[in-house]
């Protein structure tokens, strides 16, 4: 028997092409059907016509009872390349347009609100699509599937035929008749668009802000927005958000957080700022350049990019870094760009303005806190790393620059990769730590010191040369502070504990941690500093 529902269906696939050779006789079939209808709703009995285009009735029944799992598994596979689709286009945004989803992130970027409703939202699409692909399993082998004429002297034989059902087409739906059929499919197309309209609209909310907004902006608004925020911040009600020439802040990274990190390399500096693990606070740079107060405590590290997206590939400078801090437990605080300066591409006007201001006061901090080189074969020949090795040679006194002494020497060089003390080591040390301001300048301006930024080469360059008139005037401007604090607190022990000078290392590859010790050994009775011991003119947020 034929499900009366069906002929519909026998219908509709005469108009799509499969149709009797015969049409007399299609037609009679037609009509015979329509009797058996009229007379019994519930089935009619195929009849053995010639002539259309099978060798029997039942082989044309047997195409009307796979006309719906074939429309089913049409719109299936519909269902799944759809949703690949979206994805490609979601992972592609992800990785390539807001950056989101990038591995140096951590990731964090993700579990925004908005992100979450996304997810969650496609998460439903796919538990839909899944479906789709298992009923896609189960139907197509069955259309393989010979059907001899007894397989039509069965009843309901349209439920094992439509596995997992729901299945339709314009006209009917098994076991619920045309109006349900029509109702299910359009019900289903409806919540397939709203689902996908919630994820876009909860995924454009992040995106706009994040990367699309800023496609709509000139660079001269761009900078415009930069310009204000940087006058915002100059002007912050709140002193310890308040940038000021004389006390700038920076992020740090707490060492015993580096100390204990268990990923190959930091990650950017976003992404440690979301999850609370930066701190900012304001440095006096009176006190760095006298070598007084939580400079001590800080370490500034100075290390080539590797690749443009991420400075440590092969995790060989966090390695260093984690056996220098190891070493040095007084260390409280670290400084590492890409981890405590706002990175990439999709910075905001905020993050390119506090960015900005940051940059003009590194190299005061180089002059003055202890530096960690990690040198490799290309450290010699980059803009900034140059320049940090140099400040890190020198030492600030009220009459200006001069090369450290070796009791003052605040680095400590460390190879990596294929770099040897003996060669690019010594080499480093000769070519810039006797070197005056002019001679920096001079070395620095050559073509083969290249550099990310051409406009960081640009605006640096005229500070390096006027550098020493920028420590005087430091000096002076606060020296009559700095006589008062003489007088008030005539010896800082913090200071004199962290001020003794480092060695420079040897032996860069597989060297013992006795390598980074101060000269002299510390007594039973020291301690390193903690917090506890930061001085009270260090602004904390």
């Amino acid at each position: 028997p034929i499900k009366s529902s069906l002929l519909a269906v026998f219908t509709e696939l005469s108009l799509k092409g499969i149709t009797c050779t015969d049409s007399d006789a299609f037609m009679k079939a037609i009509e015979v059907g329509m009797k058996a209808i009229e007379a019994s709703p519930a089935n009619t009995t195929c009849h053995t016509l010639p002539n259309c285009g099978y060798t029997t009735f039942e082989h044309l029944c047997q195409a009307v009872q796979y006309a719906p799992m074939v429309e089913a598994v049409g719109q299936d596979l519909r269902d799944v390349t759809l949703f690949i689709f979206i994805w490609w286009a979601f992972v592609s945004l992800m990785l390539f347009g807001t950056g989101r989803a990038r591995a140096e992130d951590g990731y964090s970027h993700l579990f925004t609100r908005h992100m979450i409703v996304f997810m969650g939202v496609i998460g439903v699409q796919f538990i839909l699509a899944l479906y789709a692909a298992l009923r896609i399993l189960v139907s197509v082998p069955q259309l393989h599937k010979p059907r001899p004429a007894s397989f039509f002297e069965q009843t309901d034989t349209m439920f094992w035929e439509l596995p997992l059902a729901c299945y339709s087409n314009k006209h009917q739906m098994h076991h619920a008749g045309p109006i349900l059929g029509q109702s299910c499919t359009v019900l289903r197309r409806l919540l397939k668009a709203f689902l996908y309209c919630v994820a876009a609209a909860a995924f454009s909310i992040d995106f706009l802000a994040a990367f699309a907004s800023r496609l709509l902006r000139s660079a001269d608004a761009e900078q415009e927005l930069v310009q204000q925020a940087i006058e915002e911040l100059k002007k912050h009600e709140l002193r310890e958000e308040r940038w000021e020439d004389d006390a700038p802040f920076l992020y740090f990274l707490p060492a015993e957080w580096v100390r204990e990190c268990s990923t190959t390399m930091l990650p950017r500096m976003q992404s440690l700022r979301d999850v609370k693990i930066l701190t900012k606070f304001k440095i006096p740079l009176v006190d760095a350049l006298r070598g007084e107060g939580i400079i001590n405590r800080i370490l500034f590290v100075s290390h080539r990019w590797e690749v443009p997206e991420q400075p440590d590939v092969e995790g060989k400078q966090l390695a260093a870094i984690k056996a220098y801090l190891h070493a040095h437990l007084d260390i409280e605080w670290v400084w590492f760009d890409f981890s405590t300066m706002p990175q990439g591409e999709n910075r905001t006007p905020y993050e390119k303005a506090e960015f900005s201001l940051m940059l003009t006061a590194i190299t005061d901090f180089y002059l003055t806190a202890r530096v960690l080189i990690l040198l490799d074969g290309s450290y010699a020949s980059r803009f900034w790393t140059l320049t940090e090795a140099w400040c890190s040679m020198q030492t600030a006194t009220p009459m200006g620059l001069r090369p450290a002494t070796e009791d003052e020497h605040r680095y400590t060089i460390e190879c990596i990769h294929n770099a040897k003390f003996e060669t690019s080591g010594k080499g480093l040390i000769d070519l810039v730590s006797t070197k005056t301001p002019d001679d920096m300048y001079s070395i620095l301006a050559k073509p083969d010191v290249n550099v990310t930024n051409a406009k960081d080469k640009d605006a640096m360059l005229p500070k390096i040369k006027q550098i020493n008139e920028h420590v005087v005037e430091t000096f002076h401007k606060h020296a009559s502070a700095l006589q008062t604090t003489e007088q008030a607190s005539p010896s800082v022990d913090v200071a004199v504990e962290d001020a003794r000078p480092l060695t420079v290392r040897k032996s860069c590859n597989n060297a013992e941690l006795d390598d980074f010790k101060p000269l002299g050994e510390r007594g039973d009775s020291e301690r390193p500093p903690t917090a506890r011991d930061r001085p009270d003119d260090a602004l904390w947020a």
